[in-house]
């Protein structure tokens, strides 16, 4: 029986090994990413927006590390590039060579760039960074940029008019807003494949709305709130 057990810990422990996560991902600041997901609103006359993440080696011996680009979902016009050790053009997904980081160490040289094409809207490029072996050992991120036309001075002061209550959420979701006059707009609610599962359309003539959301199945969503166009707010929803 002894032996049985210490085969058994043995087994576990080096499954659990090989899962264990080599790599993690931080903001500029050092601190770390939130669910995997970067917001950054974009200026649509902004000529290039640089986006750097820094790359943690979270293990005890050196790492070569290599990083591949994934366009979930591109507003028409714009462009994703990214800067490992060198620059890479919109056309390439994949480094074609990889960055040696010491143990314990962090890799400062990405940075995932990004062109507006005059365009508003909603763009996705997620980046994955994998061992140079495989990428069965690997983080993600990614960055969500929210292209607004020049000039929306007032969009911070509508995201900050907007709430939406109770989170987590069993039945009814509540969401309050002060629109501009004339102002129209949209609310979606996505699962997490991308899948918009909700929505409902606003305007300037209320300054509230209920969203009945007790047949969506227990989980993570994703509401979003766009005014005339514009993608002003998203927020994480839990449904229990």
């Amino acid at each position: 029986m002894k032996n049985i057990l210490l085969s058994t810990f043995t087994i576990l422990f080096f499954s659990l090994s090989i899962n264990a996560q080599s790599i993690k991902l931080l903001k500029e600041d050092g601190s770390a990413i939130v669910d995997n997901s970067l917001l950054v609103t974009v200026d649509n006359a902004e000529a290039l927006v640089e986006v750097p993440i820094y790359v943690k080696n979270l293990t005890d011996s050196d790492l070569k590390v290599m990083v591949k680009k994934y366009e979930l979902d591109m507003v028409s016009g714009s462009e994703a590039y990214f800067c490992w050790d060198i620059c890479y053009p919109n056309t390439a997904f994949v480094s074609t060579a990889f960055i040696t980081t010491s143990a314990n160490d962090t890799i400062k040289d990405f940075s995932g760039d990004f062109k507006t094409a005059g365009n508003t809207g909603i763009s996705k490029v997620m980046y994955t960074f994998f061992k140079n072996k495989g990428e069965t050992d690997s983080a993600s991120v990614t960055i969500e940029y929210q292209i607004v036309p020049v000039g929306i001075k007032e969009i911070d002061i509508l995201k900050q008019s907007i709430s939406c209550y109770p989170n987590p959420v069993s039945d009814n979701l509540f969401f309050e807003y002060k629109l501009e006059p004339n102002s129209k707009g949209e609310i979606h609610i996505y699962d997490l494949t991308g899948k918009k599962v909700k929505q409902k359309n606003i305007s300037s003539s209320e300054d509230n709305i209920q969203i009945n959301v007790s047949d969506l199945n227990t989980g993570i969503y994703l509401w979003t709130i766009e005014v005339d166009g514009v993608p002003v707010k998203s927020e994480k929803l839990i449904k229990r």
